[in-house]
Order: C-alpha cells, then structure tokens, then sequence
C-alpha cells in the first residue's frame, strides 16, 4: 500500500474533543461559572447583612440562620444557573453545583480560623443541597421561551 498523499489532495482534520480544547470535562464547564458566580452573590449579600446585624445590633445567636439562609438562596442560584443552558440532568447537577459551592464557603470559613466544624456546618450542608437541587430542577422544567402570539 501506498501511504504517501497525492499533490493537491488536503489531509482530513479531526476535530479534537471540547475536552481537549479547555483541559475541563463538559461537566465542569456548566458547574464552574455558576458556582463562581454564586459565590460572588453570596460575598455581595453578605456585606449588608453584616453592616444590618452591626447598625440593629442583633442577637450574635441570630448571625449562623442569616448566612445559612444566603447560603441557601445562592446555592439555588448555583443549580439554577448550572442546569439553565442545557435544562437537562437537573438535580444531579443542581446537587454537584452546591457541593462545589458549599466546599468552597466551607473552605473559606474554616482557614482563617482553623476550629473545629459544629452542627452549623451540617445545617449548612443539607440546606444548601436542598436548595442547589431544588434550583436544578427548577431549571430543568422551566419552559422554553415562545414567540409572542399575536
């Protein structure tokens, strides 16, 4: 056989996998951005809770339910956003983009201070999973848009 290539014949291309392109698993590229995102939401929701619990002086036993509860509403955001453009897979994804973003605020809350996590961190866990995934499946069901009928 003759392997050599006729003159003014193009050698055929292979398309390299999307992997291959960015070094990420087609997972990862939905779930990053909407976690990064969701965690810059919930750096910018904390900063007037924290300037509110300052100016009313609220109850320090108040503090851990009010970042829980923006921990939630971010990590409904995270699944929301990470099921949105291709609306399939909902909870799954929903559940993976919570995780990610409850590793990182865990991460984040723990190295400054390195002591041991409560029953806080738990409460934390499973709200967040719950709202990721209930903002996954929300995503996911979420009807397509239509042309307005006339």
């Amino acid at each position: 056989m003759n392997w050599k290539r006729k003159p003014g014949t193009k050698k055929a291309r292979r398309r390299a996998p999307a992997e291959a392109k960015t070094g990420l698993h087609p997972l990862a590229r939905r779930i990053l951005p909407a976690v990064m995102l969701s965690a810059l939401v919930f750096a910018l929701l904390l900063l007037p809770l924290a300037a509110l619990i300052l100016k009313l002086d609220l109850p320090q036993e108040l503090l851990p339910l009010l970042v829980i509860s923006v921990a939630a509403l971010t990590a409904l955001l995270a699944g929301y956003f990470s099921v949105r453009p291709t609306r399939k897979q909902g909870l799954p994804v929903g559940l993976l983009a919570a995780g990610a973003l409850y590793l990182c605020i865990l991460l984040l809350a723990w190295l400054p201070l390195r002591c041991p996590l409560g029953m806080n961190a738990v409460v934390l866990l499973f709200s967040m999973l719950l709202a990721g995934g209930l903002g996954g499946i929300l995503a996911a069901n979420k009807p397509a848009k239509q042309g307005k009928k006339w």
